[in-house]
Order: C-alpha cells, then structure tokens, then sequence
C-alpha cells in the first residue's frame, strides 16, 4: 500500500459567528482573497476534524464554501457552542494549520497580516488622513469604520491618522492601494514616487507599519469588471 504523503496547510481565515448546527463549522471562499489566506478549497465537505486551540480539543464536521463570493478574505463560520469553547471572537482573525493526514486544525489568534500594497503620495489627502482601499482593508483585517484614528508608522516617525476608505470607480470591483498626503509619504520614508511595500496591520494595536520596498506579484491596485 502506498504511504500517504503528509501536508500541512497553513494561512490566515476570519471568524463570523453565525447560526450552526451543533459542531459543524462552514468554510467561506473569497474570489478577492490574497494568497496569505487559508486555502478553504482544500478541505473536503462533511471532513471530521479535530480542532484545536490552546488545551482545549473538539471534534468538528467542515462543510465546503457554497460557492465564491466577491469578497476579499476566505473565512469560516460556526456557532455559539463552538465560539464558546475554544473562546472565538466574532470579526477576529485567526492562522489555521491543517494536517490532512490527522485531520487536526490547530487555530490561534492572528491579529497581525502583512501584504505587499502600492502606496501612492495624493495631495487630495490631509496631512491627518490615511487612504485604504475598500479591497485592501480586509486583507489586513481592518474592519473598523471610517475615520476611525489609527496609529502610522514608518522608519522612524510615528503619527495619528483618520482612515479614509478608498472606493471602487465605476469599471472596478475594489481598490487595493494606500494613498497618503506627499508630506506624510516623505515622513514615514517611502522616498518621493508610488511604490510597493510592505504593509502589517495590528487588530489588537491599531498599528499599521510600513516595511521595505517591495514589487507586487500582480497589479493589487484594482480588479477591473470582466466584460
């Protein structure tokens, strides 16, 4: 007999606290998801896992995503028992590592992404406000409203700003990139012209952080209607 080969799958998934039945728990596929997010398709419908977090062990059954949605961050979905006990906060975002041979699904906090964004200087933005894509923001799990103060941090500097969410023009389905004031640009050291970096986003904190200078593995900036 053929030896199975042993795969571990690991990503990041965000948790909704919906109406379920007893241990069941429902994967949701996201058409827009990056590639940092948990691949929801690699778990078969009706499979018994054991999920895991801290201590505390259960036994689940997965039902398989209904279909895709446009949307930008794969997801799963159980109710209250389940939330209950392995203490699951509605909106959060946790890692899921996936054995498929033990079929065990270890889960932990995540409240931390980084993607690589194009950040553009955009005088039609205050020296007090920060641009994020409508796309963008659940790929870092920012969910908070607009014009919430969040903290900005770049080489050195440090400074509050108001988000501003960055809307889908009429041929798009959402945006990707950052837009910041060209003072604030200068600031945080992105240099002088539009580029790509890398961006983490804090859920706990509400600290987003600009790394290094990065190139986009693909066009992030919109996703344009197929005609």
């Amino acid at each position: 007999m053929k030896k199975r080969i042993r795969a571990i799958l690991r990503g990041g998934i965000d948790f909704a606290l919906q109406a379920r039945n007893g241990n069941e728990i429902r994967l949701e596929h996201c058409g827009g998801a990056p590639q940092s997010s948990f691949d929801v398709n690699a778990i078969p419908d009706r499979t018994r896992v054991t999920l895991v977090r801290g201590n505390t062990r259960m036994s689940a059954v997965v039902r398989e995503p209904v279909g895709t949605f446009e949307c930008n961050y794969n997801g799963f979905a159980a109710g209250s028992s389940v939330a209950r006990r392995l203490r699951l906060m509605n909106g959060a975002r946790y890692s899921f590592t996936y054995d498929d041979v033990n079929k065990v699904i270890q889960i932990r906090r995540k409240p931390v992404s980084t993607e690589r964004v194009r950040v553009v200087p955009d005088p039609a933005y205050t020296v007090n406000q920060i641009g994020l894509g409508d796309g963008l923001k659940p790929w870092l799990g920012y969910y908070l409203p607009d014009r919430t103060t969040i903290s900005v941090q770049g080489g050195s500097a440090r400074k509050q700003l108001s988000v501003r969410t960055i809307r889908a023009g009429f041929n798009e389905l959402f945006r990707y990139e950052i837009r910041l004031n060209p003072q604030n640009f200068r600031l945080f050291g992105l240099g002088n012209r539009p580029g790509a970096f890398f961006v983490s986003y804090n859920q706990i904190s509400r600290i987003l952080r600009f790394g290094s200078r990065t190139v986009l593995k693909r066009k992030m900036s919109s996703r344009k209607l197929k005609k």
